[in-house]
């Protein structure tokens, strides 16, 4: 096996595209997952990344007007959520904590920045 198949494998992801992104039911784990589809989010797809010192994630993509990812490194001790109203946009919150994404997401949901 190749070492990117070995790589998607390792994250059980299925049916990926050339960059590896695919759908992985490992989605559902995240501790954000039922609080991102109260508020409308639609998990899209699932990003498996290497970084640069060798340590690897998966990168989950929920949907709304906004996007949200939730990762974890592999040797972390918590979630991590990053928002934008698009990925080109170069505005971003981030924070590893429910009470705060949920601040976050009632604000935008106030302001009818999501549905």
């Amino acid at each position: 096996m190749s070492k990117a198949g070995k790589f998607l494998e390792e994250f059980d992801i299925e049916s990926p595209n050339s960059s590896g992104q695919g759908h992985s039911e490992s989605h559902k784990d995240n501790p954000y997952h039922k609080l991102l589809t109260e508020f409308g989010f639609k998990y899209s797809h699932s990003t498996p990344v290497t970084m640069v010192d060798g340590k690897k994630y998966i990168h989950h993509t929920y949907k709304n007007k906004y996007n949200v990812a939730v990762f974890k490194l592999k040797d972390g001790d918590h979630w991590i959520w990053d928002a934008s109203p698009s990925s080109a946009s170069g505005f971003r919150t981030s924070g590893y904590t429910e009470p705060r994404l949920r601040e976050y997401l009632s604000n935008l949901k106030k302001r009818k920045k999501i549905s």
